[in-house]
């Protein structure tokens, strides 16, 4: 049995540790108010975007986990009935079991802490959707900038096909980010698989806490739409009238707003926006990226700006948002080296 428990690794510990303080809080706190089907079903959809390509795209790369598991079997039925050595019985159900326990033991951190932290951020939107900090964060975003990011960015570029590459640039962020985690599965070899597992554990685990105490509707939701018939200042409301972008503009912030409203919920909306996690996504796909390969800065980069920069324009975040999300990211990264130690994966077996 202790053999068992010392081989278990500190992302698999973390994982399943904070999975079960999140359930617990799900089930004592809140009584299951969104059940774990109800919020799984509305968190695909809005980090789907609505988008059944998404949809599709995301079960993708949950089942990819699995393929180890496919050249297991492939790998069992050459021994049987091209090598045709003599495996008994229990050796072909031993190494069997292996291969399955092998592909699980890649998907499960993923699907555990993510199902888990899904419900709560349910949860919570729905407790606190009275209950926001909007008008804080744009005054900050006007203190630092000068100005009204999301009016004033789709107010100044309002020509069609930039609107069509923000919005692109904006919705697809789930193909970079599978496509990250598929490379450093297939190629990784220095942790960096592992290290991605734990440092999204840990960047929900910081994250949580901020969306409790400055929960945060985004611009889109609080301002424009004005989903809970606020009374907004003078100031405000001279604001909003400076607000011009193009029709494409809105119809893409309609389309975004209508895949993350739970309209069964009293039109909830999620009150993750501060901070992005789009953005601290974003940040770990160009840091583990440049692990991988130095050169992909080249095309990381750039993507990463577009991608902050259609957040702003879509009325999806603050510019503080961003900020945030880095420090997020850079204290997520910093615990993560410090748990796991680099060593050889070949010697040590990374992916077993």
């Amino acid at each position: 049995m202790l053999k068992y428990i010392k081989s278990v690794r500190i992302e698999e510990w973390l994982v399943f540790a904070s999975a079960a303080v999140i359930m617990f809080i799900n089930i004592s706190v809140y009584r299951n108010n969104f059940s774990f089907f109800e919020s799984s079903l509305w968190m695909f959809k809005y980090f789907s975007f609505g988008t059944p390509f998404l949809t599709v795209f995301f079960f993708f790369i949950w089942m990819f986990c699995f393929w180890k598991l496919y050249i297991g079997l492939v790998r069992i039925a050459q021994d049987i009935f091209i090598e045709r050595k003599a495996i008994s019985l229990k050796e072909r159900s031993k190494k069997l079991l292996m291969e399955i326990f092998a592909s699980w033991r890649t998907l499960v951190p993923f699907v555990f802490v993510s199902f888990a932290f899904y419900q709560l951020l349910a949860n919570f939107s729905y407790q606190l959707r009275f209950n926001t900090a909007d008008v804080f964060l744009i005054g900050l975003d006007r203190k630092l900038l000068g100005v009204y990011p999301f009016v004033w960015l789709p107010t100044f570029f309002n020509q069609e096909w930039f609107s069509h590459l923000m919005y692109f640039i904006y919705i697809y962020i789930g193909i970079p980010l599978g496509g990250t985690l598929i490379l450093l599965f297939l190629f990784s070899r220095d942790f960096l698989f592992r290290r991605v597992v734990l440092a999204f554990t840990i960047m929900f685990v910081i994250a949580y806490p901020i969306f409790y105490f400055l929960p945060c509707q985004d611009p889109s939701n609080y301002f424009l739409r004005n989903i809970r018939g606020r009374s907004f200042s003078p100031e405000t409301i001279s604001m909003l009238k400076d607000y011009a972008p193009n029709a494409l503009t809105s119809g893409y912030i309609n389309r975004i707003a209508e895949a993350e409203t739970n309209v069964s919920r009293d039109n909830t909306v999620p009150i993750s926006c501060f901070p992005s996690m789009h953005a601290a996504w974003s940040f770990m796909i160009v840091y583990f990226l440049a692990k991988l390969r130095r050169w992909s800065l080249l095309l990381s980069l750039p993507w990463l700006a577009l991608l902050l920069l259609s957040g702003v324009y879509f009325a999806q975040h603050y510019a503080v948002d961003y900020l945030i999300a880095f420090v997020v990211v850079a204290i997520s990264l910093f615990l993560t080296n410090l748990l796991i130690r680099q060593r050889s994966a070949v010697a040590d077996n990374v992916f077993i």
